[in-house]
């Protein structure tokens, strides 16, 4: 996918809807696998976005001194709505998301991963960002202390590592692995599953 509109959350509301009813505690489940997947999927989308903001300004993702002065104008693009803009782009240059739900007896696992080239900057924020929160108390803690003004304050990330700990879900349920061709992140929610194995989800 390539953006994130109405139809797509619905179609994502039906597919859990339907596949989480196989499950005990539905409406917690529902809660904490939808918003970690929204949270996911706006990295994950940023993520493109970013990529062809900087090529749009002839500007070196990998390069350090590009980076700093991208990013400083980045998140003023962000504010500037022009998410429309960036979804038609990312189209064009088949930049996606895509999204992969697996239904299995000890638990869900929820998968997004995007086809842009991670670089070395990023990588290092994101796990700067995964160390602070653990070494924070509250999700006010970690905004008060570590919140980064260059991008989106790595509030998405933290938000998703605060449902976990809130659900008593271990943060080894989190996984993250980056290619030249893909970046993933994983979060297997083990939850139980109280009738038949789940039938494949068709959407019509």
């Amino acid at each position: 996918l390539y953006c994130i509109d109405e139809s797509m959350l619905l179609k994502i509301k039906k597919i859990l809807d339907y596949s989480l009813k196989y499950y005990d505690n539905y409406e917690d489940n529902h809660f904490i696998i939808s918003t970690c997947l929204k949270e996911l999927l706006q990295n994950s989308l940023k993520a493109n976005h970013k990529r062809l903001f900087f090529k749009k300004n002839n500007l070196d993702i990998h390069n350090q001194q590009d980076y700093q002065k991208g990013m400083k104008h980045f998140k003023k693009t962000l504010k500037k709505k022009l998410w429309p803009q960036y979804n038609k782009l990312a189209k064009e240059q088949n930049l996606y998301v895509q999204v992969i739900f697996q239904f299995e007896n000890d638990g869900i696992t929820l998968e997004v991963s995007n086809n842009s080239n991670i670089n070395t900057f990023d990588i290092k924020k994101i796990k700067n960002k995964i160390s602070q929160f653990s070494k924070s108390k509250t999700f006010i803690d970690f905004y008060q202390n570590f919140h980064d003004n260059s991008e989106g304050e790595g509030l998405g990330l933290a938000l998703i590592l605060n449902l976990l700990k809130g659900n008593n879900i271990s943060y080894k349920h989190f996984k993250m692995s980056f290619s030249p061709k893909k970046s993933k992140s994983s979060i297997k929610f083990p939850v139980t599953k109280i009738s038949n194995p789940v039938e494949s989800y068709h959407d019509e």
